[in-house]
């Protein structure tokens, strides 16, 4: 029989044991038989705290926390251990308070310094989050945490170089922690070093085989490689439950080849997404979701999503449904977009508005980008969309006889949007070689902070700012009706160029882009005959893309379409 320890030190020796080998609940044992005996020690009631906290006891844990550090208010071990609790429990402002007392007591507890900046770094703790984390790793080369969060703050902070080194030191220390191996992945792969990206990742996954945010990851940057099959089957090892980015990208993989029955129910997964990482978040109304049913005699509430070029590109769905025998479609869009849509079809059958009507009688509703999963085949018939006739005659007016090809110009994207960097030109400027092509005029079709660009040409640059006087979409597609070509990148003018079955082509960048403009292809299924696709050959080669423009346009002009 082991024999009771009788001494203080004894009795710490025999908690401290326990609670090392897994057993909180002997340990506080331990600490009882003692604090039933004796005045209460402070390093067993932090011992005990502890142990609360295992066995699922917060509130408990707290209390003896406190009582520690009343009986000793120098305890910086204690303070830090409340620290975690406080901000655990979301209580930030306690959280920092504790975390700072303790380094008061204790200016080289190391990891007290990561644990404030993890807190600071949540609640926006700026510069000295950085401060602090320099000063942890200083203390303890050793500690691998600190190491990747200030990884992830210099990342943040565009500071890519030393945020890589950070990444490696973590990886250094402490290899068998997945989240340095996929912060630096990540990083390698916005930094278009893709096939290091590859490399680290296949590194990782030989130490975390089962880890389904490296494959999922692993998936997306074989996708930029080009590297299809390989990263269809990263993504399929990705697909434990409740992981939707992987649903998201294996469905977005999969429509991109075509393989459109296989894709469209992953598709589904945007709904569970982040909106920041491009989820979707729709006010589900309390009305059945359609599933496929026959539509003949229905009545469906359909709610747009996503971006206007969405809006446009889908809302050929809707006189599919109408042609298909469905009786009402009330068509919740953009506000930009409602003068445009009411083209779709008899406005009898056809509600189109920007607000959710408060009435909702209608058999089914379902987003609009939830149709194409139980339709066949592309509705491709073009036009599909019409700008008002007054609109029309009232542009024609405005516009004047031309003085050759019009063409409508639209160079950048929503800056808000994570991928807009790729996907826009640099500025106007970029187009420039065009204007060297005899006997064109050009006309901005740019919205937004961009527009400003074209109110003040440079000499010899033939181009018309027509954005002060575009309100909407509809008028938009009043001015491209009357133009001969829209150039583009991709936003939502190609989208409703393509609509109005006006030639358009379309520049994209290299790698990975949008699903919707299929792999490879230098044509598009949702607008035949009207788009043409003109691709970087290299990340970030815009000129060659405009020279190819160019050429085009000088073939085009002379009628050569060899």
């Amino acid at each position: 029989m082991t024999p009771r320890p009788t001494t203080l030190e004894e009795v710490r020796k025999v908690a401290i044991a326990h609670f090392a080998s897994g057993r909180p609940d002997l340990a506080l044992q331990a600490a009882g038989d003692w604090m039933e005996r004796e005045r209460p020690d402070p390093v067993l009631l932090n011992l005990a705290a502890a142990c609360r906290m295992n066995l699922g006891e917060p509130g408990l844990a707290e209390a003896l926390w406190r009582q520690a550090l009343r009986l000793h208010p120098g305890y910086a071990e204690a303070y830090h251990n409340l620290g975690n609790l406080l901000a655990e429990a979301g209580r930030a402002e306690e959280a920092e308070a504790a975390f700072r007392a303790a380094l008061r007591l204790n200016p080289n507890f190391a990891e007290v310094f990561y644990q404030l900046v993890t807190l600071l770094h949540g609640t926006g703790g700026g510069d000295e989050a950085l401060v602090l984390l320099e000063r942890a790793v200083s203390l303890k080369p050793q500690l691998a945490a600190a190491h990747d969060l200030r990884g992830v703050i210099l990342h943040q902070r565009g500071r890519l170089a030393e945020a890589e080194s950070a990444f490696r030191m973590a990886i250094t220390m402490q290899p068998a922690n997945a989240t340095p191996w996929q912060n630096l992945a990540l990083l390698l792969n916005e930094r278009e070093r893709h096939a290091e990206a590859v490399a680290v990742l296949q590194d990782a996954l030989t130490l975390h085989p089962d880890q389904a945010d490296l494959h999922h990851l692993h998936g997306c940057v074989l996708r930029e490689l080009d590297r299809q099959p390989e990263a269809e089957a990263a993504f399929r090892r990705a697909l434990a439950p409740g992981h939707a980015e992987a649903y998201w990208h294996l469905g977005m993989l999969l429509l991109s080849q075509g393989r459109f029955a296989e894709g469209w129910p992953l598709y589904e997964a945007r709904f569970h997404l982040d909106p920041a990482w491009g989820g979707v978040r729709i006010a589900i109304p309390p009305l059945p979701l359609w599933r496929g049913e026959d539509p003949t005699g229905k009545s469906f509430l359909i709610l747009a999503e996503q971006g206007c070029g969405d809006q446009i590109q889908f809302c050929r769905y809707v006189p599919w449904l109408l042609e298909r025998g469905a009786q009402a479609i009330t068509l919740v869009c953009h506000p930009a977009l409602e003068r445009l849509l009411c083209s779709l079809a008899d406005p009898a059958r056809l509600t189109v508005t920007p607000h959710v009507p408060e009435h909702l009688r209608y058999d089914f509703y379902t987003p609009l980008l939830s149709i194409p999963r139980w339709v066949d085949a592309i509705p491709a018939g073009l036009p599909y969309l019409a700008p008002p006739p007054h609109l029309l005659e009232a542009w024609k007016k405005r516009l004047a006889p031309g003085r050759g090809l019009r063409v409508g110009l639209v160079w950048r994207g929503n800056p808000a949007l994570r991928s807009d960097a790729r996907r826009s030109l640099p500025g106007l400027a970029a187009l420039a070689p065009l204007w060297e092509v005899p006997g064109v005029e050009f006309f901005s079709l740019q919205k937004g902070p961009d527009a400003e660009e074209a109110l003040t040409p440079p000499p010899g640059q033939p181009l018309r700012s027509m954005s002060d006087v575009i309100h909407d979409f509809a008028d938009t597609a009043a001015l491209i009706a009357h133009l001969d070509l829209v150039i583009g990148v991709d936003t939502a003018v190609p989208h409703l160029a393509g609509a109005l079955r006006k030639p358009c082509w379309l520049l994209l960048p290299a790698g990975v882009t949008d699903w919707r403009w299929l792999q490879h292809r230098h044509d598009s299924p949702w607008y035949p005959e009207a788009m043409r696709i003109f691709r970087q050959s290299a990340p970030g080669d815009w000129a060659g893309v405009v020279q190819l423009v160019k050429n085009n346009l000088i073939r085009t002009m002379t009628g050569d379409v060899s």
